[in-house]
């Protein structure tokens, strides 16, 4: 996380972004690093946690449930956001490959850091229970998760 989490005056300013369109997309910075690199002062650690992992979740619930923004325009930053930032068309279209990720938005489950494919442990939300989870991911037209 760089920078670190700010005030929370910042983090509500970010949040009335995402709600009225200044804020263009929602995307992790997922930087995870070795276990060693993580378990040393503060500020001798690189910056980064798991992020990706819980963005969907986190989102559902801080931004979505919580009544902030529609479920719509948490998923138009998560898509069409990221890729008009890039400019890059993605649509789903017949005869075209699909990138895509089914969700459930009730889907109860709790985080558990140690089952994390990544290579770094570092989360502030190992244990935490969770209400929204991916549940089949498409790339290039193939399942490449399924719950």
């Amino acid at each position: 996380m760089n920078p670190p989490l700010a005030a929370r005056e910042d983090r509500e300013a970010l949040i009335a972004g995402l709600a009225d369109g200044a804020v263009d997309a929602i995307a992790t910075d997922h930087a995870p690093h070795e276990p060693a690199l993580k378990d040393v002062e503060f500020d001798k650690a690189p910056f980064g946690i798991l992020g990706f992992e819980t963005a969907l979740a986190l989102s559902l619930e801080q931004l979505v449930h919580s009544g902030r923004i529609s479920l719509m325009r948490m998923i138009e930053l998560f898509t069409t956001g990221p890729a008009r930032v890039l400019g890059i068309e993605r649509k789903l279209a017949a005869g075209r490959p699909a990138d895509l990720t089914i969700f459930s938005t009730t889907h109860e489950w709790t985080y558990d850091v140690k089952q994390s494919p990544s290579k770094s442990r570092n989360s502030p939300f190992d244990a935490r229970a969770f209400k929204g989870a991916p549940i089949v991911t498409v790339v290039a037209g193939r399942i490449i998760y399924r719950m």
